[in-house]
């Protein structure tokens, strides 16, 4: 009789157990991962079953952990709570346990016939899985976990659930790499959203945690502009839609940068740019380079509207006297120009020969100041109904006498004054550079008076737009003409080619003007330079660096960038060449561990799932000895009475 109650004691002790578990009362619960840590992420799902749809779930932590409530998101009939301290995706908001060990939840149940009231003992561990080298890299995720204050583990798994929670990988191994004091592992995915369920076991103690990863749709790039001709100085419209936000460039004819562009896409994946040009820019076959989200190239043609002989209005006058001056517009295309107007200085009177200008055909602005008695300077800025602008420099100085009349003075007054007597050419100039490295450039000075020019000299002229000032190369000496300038005699229509040396010293822009002089003739050349620090250093160091990864799936994708950076710096792209290394450098950087990781101490726990499973074998064990303790105690009392009879 003592044996039959302790088997009754024992399934009745079950049975209590399984029921406080919720399966007696037709509702499971279900947890992702199957065990959590402290402070750790995790999925809870609450699953009254198919005949009892809920109309709300509610639940309350008030055992252990942070004493709180919430309401569970109802989801095809679930309730489906994510908690996080870390995402700010989670749907029920940081992790609840706060403590190591049991912690006890309330759950209320409302189905449209019933209300409950269960309870739920969950454990967290005291494994801390670290997670923060868990990184994507395009449709590919690499794991590097460490187990902090524990180190090592007699096993790590991983398994990935799909966004609406089935498995898509179950109990994946992760494998211990001696040398990085990781465990590491990758799985390559199509694009969606992966709920990453990490489970550690050490002994009796355990611990668990989980990360949300999506990987992006597919990437892609469309692009049209609204013509396949402009007018320089005319703004390029362009449009298209991406996968994501927009990094370009605008290469001049030559192939080096004029912009660097950027486009945020809208809800609709949508995006639009609008490119200023510059009418001094060169004519020719411009091209927009996409380099993000994908690579696209789109070919553009850029012509000059208008010619504006010259370029640039600097004179000299006598102090009194009156100022005359003719400026010649020549036109590629029939144009309006609707509106001329002196900026800086309303002393100086203007005058338009005609408005509207044929193709091929010439206008003339004539400029007028009366009785100058000191220094003029503006600048002319003509509106055409392109909506093209042009600006003309305009600066007038009042002669400054030094020296009495004499036989050479007055010989030198006698020459003409024009811009056009000295030309130079290219008008042009644009690089990018290595700082601190020459940059040499071909330009060839032309002498188209009729007489012999010599003692040339030249001036920089800063624009004050770019990031350093071109005088300081000048200043410094880092600007220097071979020939030098003022050894150069050009007889009447000769011209020579001099080769101009610039050194930067710094990293960034230059941009201005170098005015190069000869007798009472001048001519400019625009410059334009983008320098970068000299990466070769810093390739070989990455390249040393990546060598510590071993077998690591990384390694080929971090050598192919460095492999591109050095083809871009031997064929003078340095901006691409100091793009591939940053975007190697940042694919090392993922999966390099921080040491201070390896200090730090957490976590505990265990799994629910053992527990049930015992229990049933209990259950059964306890059935099948009460069942032969029962007929073996009727077949005694059968013999019992028949020994009686």
């Amino acid at each position: 009789m003592v044996v039959k109650n302790i088997f009754g004691a024992v399934l009745f002790l079950a049975i209590v157990i399984l029921l406080s578990s919720g399966y007696a009362f037709g509702y499971q619960i279900t947890y992702i991962p199957q065990v959590v840590s402290v402070n750790s992420s995790f999925i809870m799902i609450v699953d009254p079953g198919p005949q009892q749809t809920p109309v709300r779930i509610t639940w309350a932590l008030y055992n252990g952990g942070l004493a709180n409530v919430g309401l569970f998101p109802l989801i095809s009939g679930r309730g489906v709570c994510y908690f996080s301290n870390t995402d700010i995706n989670a749907t029920c908001g940081p992790s609840p346990l706060m403590n190591e060990g049991k912690n006890t939840f309330l759950f209320h149940i409302v189905t449209p016939g019933n209300e409950e009231n269960e309870t739920e003992v969950i454990n967290a561990g005291s494994i801390k899985i670290s997670l923060e080298n868990v990184q994507r890299y395009e449709n590919v995720v690499y794991m590097y976990v460490t187990i902090p204050h524990y180190v090592t583990v007699d096993m790590l798994t991983y398994t990935v659930y799909r966004d609406d929670l089935s498995i898509y990988a179950a109990n994946r191994q992760l494998y211990y790499d001696v040398k990085n004091g990781w465990y590491e592992g990758n799985i390559t995915l199509n694009p969606g959203t992966y709920y990453f369920g990490f489970v550690a076991k050490k002994g009796t103690e355990f611990g668990g945690d989980l990360l949300r990863v999506t990987i992006p749709a597919e990437e892609f790039v469309t692009i049209e502009s609204d013509k396949n001709e402009y007018y320089l100085g005319e703004s390029i419209g362009i449009s298209g839609r991406a996968s994501s936000d927009i990094n370009a460039k605008l290469l001049f004819p030559n192939g080096s940068v004029a912009l660097r562009l950027e486009a945020k896409i809208d809800e609709n994946k949508n995006f639009n740019i609008e490119i200023p040009t510059n009418p001094m820019w060169p004519e020719g076959d411009y091209k927009i380079i996409v380099d993000e989200p994908l690579e696209k190239e789109l070919s553009l043609k850029l012509k000059r509207l208008i010619e504006i002989t010259p370029a640039f209005v600097k004179a000299e006058v006598k102090r009194y006297d009156n100022f005359s001056y003719t400026i010649s517009i020549h036109a590629n295309a029939a144009v309006n120009i609707s509106k001329v107007e002196i900026e800086g200085n309303e002393g100086v009177m203007f005058d338009l020969s005609n408005n509207f200008i044929d193709e091929g055909e010439d206008v003339s602005l004539f400029l007028y100041v009366e009785n100058v008695t000191s220094d003029i300077e503006g600048v002319i800025v003509i509106n055409t109904n392109f909506s093209v602008n042009f600006s003309i420099p305009l600066t007038i100085s009042v002669e400054v006498v030094s020296c009495p009349p004499c036989p050479v003075c007055n010989q030198t007054s006698q020459l003409v004054s024009c811009e056009r007597c000295i030309e130079v050419s290219p008008k042009i100039l644009t690089a990018e550079c290595i700082k601190n490295e020459d940059i040499l450039f071909s330009i060839r000075i032309t002498n188209n008076l009729d007489t012999t020019v010599s003692g040339f000299s030249y001036e920089v002229i800063d624009s004050g737009t770019a990031d350093n000032y071109m005088e300081e190369l000048d200043e410094f000496g880092l600007i220097s003409f071979d020939p030098d300038l003022g050894e150069i005699t050009l007889d009447a229509g000769e011209q020579e080619s001099v080769t101009l040396r610039i050194k930067p010293p710094s990293e960034g822009t230059y941009k201005g003007i170098i005015k190069i002089s000869g007798a009472n003739g001048y001519d400019y050349v625009s410059l334009y330079l983008e320098c970068f620090k000299n990466i070769s250093e810093e390739i070989e160091s990455v390249k040393d660096e990546i060598l510590l990864l071993g077998s690591s799936s990384a390694y080929q994708k971090i050598s192919d960038k460095l492999d591109n950076a050095i083809n871009a710096l031997e064929a003078g792209n340095y901006r691409l060449a100091w793009d591939s290394v940053k975007e190697a450098k940042a694919m090392k950087d993922m999966i390099e561990v921080g040491e201070e990781n390896k200090s730090k101490e957490e976590g505990e726990g265990f799994d629910i799932g053992y527990v049930i499973a015992i229990l049933l074998i209990i259950v059964i064990l306890a059935a099948f000895l009460y069942t032969r303790y029962s007929k073996a105690r009727v077949k005694e009392e059968e013999i019992e009475g028949f020994e009686n009879f």
